[in-house]
């Protein structure tokens, strides 16, 4: 922490606080009346006394002030996180208090990120696949199936890096059929303080296809692999 003083002045203390805290707040309407929902959760708060205290009152005297300081964090905190309705926040404030006249304050944001070791688990760095089928219509109206089968160069990936994925399409219906898009989609899941929780999908990376897919094909694979970045930091 560095500060200037320019015209010496009375002070009860130079504190600096190291604080982390989530909170989410959304409305929701029945059509009639609006529902408001939030949440506040605290994890870190942490205080640090450079000078004075409660019952102490000195003067700063003229001059550049310049104090070294450490915060341990606690284990497993949550990593930044930036939605509308929703953020994770870290923060240190520094405080001179100055009775009867207005204190000084200041804010210096910083990032938390999360400690993952991939080599921990080899089973993440190996290739993984997943399939679904849907059918059209139902009972004697229901057509043949219409199988996806995506496969992944690997299960676990970090900010910046690229996803190479394989796309294979069996469209057994008697209908033709579109590929819009292959996507990184972020699901966001906020809890307010009585427990109701709200679903959101984000799109965090497309690949736009527009490719037709004809009825009765078998299977129909990309010739090349398609690739999706995962962004370079944390939203």
């Amino acid at each position: 922490m560095k500060f200037r003083v320019n015209e010496r002045f009375k002070s009860s203390g130079v504190v600096l606080t190291a604080i982390g805290d989530s909170y989410c707040q959304w409305s929701e309407s029945n059509g009639k009346n609006a529902v408001n929902y939030f949440n506040h959760v605290v994890h870190l708060n942490k205080e640090v006394v450079f000078l004075g205290n409660t019952n102490t009152e000195l003067v700063l005297e003229l001059g550049e002030y310049v104090y070294q300081f450490q915060v341990s964090l606690p284990s497993n905190l949550p990593p930044n996180f930036h939605y509308h309705q929703a953020r994770t926040k870290y923060y240190c404030h520094a405080l001179i208090k100055c009775p009867g006249t207005s204190n000084f304050n200041a804010l210096k944001c910083f990032n938390v990120i999360d400690d993952v070791n991939f080599n921990a688990d080899t089973r993440i760095t190996k290739p993984c696949e997943n399939v679904e089928s849907r059918t059209l219509c139902c009972a004697c109206c229901k057509s043949d199936p219409i199988t996806v089968r995506l496969r992944l160069n690997k299960r676990s990936f970090v900010p910046g890096e690229t996803i190479e994925c394989e796309l294979e399409i069996g469209n057994e219906s008697s209908r033709n059929i579109k590929l819009e898009y292959v996507a990184i989609v972020q699901v966001i899941k906020v809890i307010s303080a009585n427990g109701v929780m709200r679903e959101r999908l984000l799109d965090l990376f497309r690949v736009q296809l527009d490719r037709e897919i004809k009825s009765n094909k078998r299977a129909q694979n990309f010739s090349q692999p398609i690739k999706l970045q995962v962004p370079p930091t944390s939203p």
